[in-house]
């Protein structure tokens, strides 16, 4: 079991997870003015169990112990539960964590002790693989770093998260970086371990200086000195979302760089995006979009002087899509995007994707739409390059859809046909979709 599995299974627990529901007073009470609907006064905790019908309910109730208090009540695993919840005159909490409304705090609560309860095999054994990981490159480690991470392992790992919001930075092992507990916008992935971040606010903690970001369980662990540079180096294999809010852009520079040249040059060419380039020149020119910082990558020319075979810029782009990770239709939308190839009725399929379209994060929508868009382009010119809807859905359809992961790891051939069938009707029927 390796760990693109077992993120994708933490991630799908994350999807899962009860969504809250407010349980209205059909009592007249006062309520305060930091409250809604869903207070509901004095009242016991017998009470409060027999409203919570199931999981995901939640209401906000006055203590009868010690009126003025307030406590929050949910249900997760048919049991509820009860805590005592403040307002700081701004934002609810019942912790260290701080949320715009109590709906908010219910939401990443649920999601947290729901992953963390069901996904407990799934973690430890992320956090398992990232130990093996380490180990086996621990020879390449400076001694010092390692000593320190020993010494460290043991206590840092099991430290509260009270005990860390107690100061404002967290100590770690390369003495160099800072880190402070932080909220990631969309689907993150820790720098150290690079499996999944769940929850929706604080999931983990991120370097003040250089940005490395990482679980809470991961800080201990990391032997990585800081860089004290803002923005990563890094283009392939950084999940889009984070990409984009590092670069500031709509889309990542390396894709209109390369759709940019191909449309400059390459509409022609039969075969287009079929046929693969040469892998050491296409291994060098990734090497160049990842040396520098991102900003440098939109001086990075592609001019036919440099690189006259145009498959190298085409399985650069087909390469950086692959590595996503997560794909440009994440793997939660999967299922949905592939049942509206069975729908017969062209109004229906069209009104279900573009359905669908609007639920995908920005960044993914902006990229696909950009994508599908230069793949329309292409088969205008089909009569010499060759490549209609159908090819391109071949091509295309593994690399920004992917299966999602069975334990066993394959894929059947409904999968291949359900990809390109996607791929196809997203081409077809782009002046309609986006």
């Amino acid at each position: 079991m390796d760990a693109l599995f077992l993120y994708y299974e933490v991630c799908q627990l994350q999807m899962e997870a009860p969504k809250p529901h407010p349980v209205p007073c059909s009592k007249k009470v006062e309520i305060p003015l930091h409250y809604e609907n869903e207070y509901h006064g004095a009242i016991t905790r017998e009470e409060t169990n027999s409203l919570l019908i199931q999981d995901g309910y939640y209401l906000v109730r006055e203590s009868l112990k010690s009126l003025g208090n307030y406590s929050l009540s949910f249900k997760l695993f048919n049991e509820v539960k009860h805590y005592r919840l403040y307002f700081d005159g701004i934002y609810h909490f019942i912790d260290e964590k701080k949320y715009d409304s109590v709906y908010d705090l219910v939401e990443d609560g649920l999601i947290s002790m729901y992953v963390t309860t069901k996904g407990k095999n799934y973690i430890n054994k992320l956090f398992g693989l990232t130990d093996t990981k380490s180990s086996e490159s621990g020879d390449n480690i400076d001694s010092r770093i390692n000593n320190i991470r020993k010494r460290n392992t043991s206590t840092t790992s099991s430290v509260s998260i009270d005990a860390m919001a107690e100061k404002k930075f967290i100590p770690l092992t390369s003495e160099t970086h800072k880190f402070k507990i932080a909220t990631f916008v969309g689907f993150h992935w820790c720098d150290y371990c690079r499996n999944f971040m769940w929850g929706l606010k604080q999931q983990g903690a991120k370097c003040k200086r250089c940005g490395y970001s990482v679980h809470k369980q991961c800080i201990s662990r990391v032997t990585i000195s800081c860089t004290q540079e803002k923005t990563s180096k890094r283009v392939f294999g950084i999940d889009l979302t984070a990409l984009l809010s590092m670069t500031n852009t709509l889309r990542p520079l390396i894709c209109d760089i390369c759709i940019a040249a191909v449309e400059d040059r390459g509409m022609d060419t039969e075969g287009l995006y079929r046929e693969p380039g040469s892998a050491n020149e296409v291994k060098a020119l990734k090497a160049k979009f990842d040396e520098g910082k991102i900003l440098d990558a939109a001086n990075i020319e592609l001019t036919p002087q440099l690189y006259p075979n145009i498959q190298v810029i085409t399985s650069l782009l087909k390469l950086y899509l692959r590595e996503l990770p997560v794909p440009l239709i994440p793997f939660h939308q999967y299922n949905a995007f592939t049942e509206t190839i069975d729908m017969k009725d062209e109004i229906d399929r069209i009104k279900s994707l573009k359905s669908l379209l609007s639920e995908l994060p920005s960044a993914h929508y902006e990229l696909l739409k950009h994508l599908v868009q230069h793949l329309n382009r292409v088969i205008q010119h089909e009569n010499k390059n060759l490549m209609n809807a159908s090819n391109l859905g071949v091509v295309f359809g593994p690399t920004i859809m992917k299966t999602p992961i069975s334990e066993e790891g394959w894929q059947t051939l409904s999968d291949v046909r359900s990809q390109r069938l996607v791929v196809e009707n997203l081409i077809l029927l782009y002046n309609k979709l986006f």
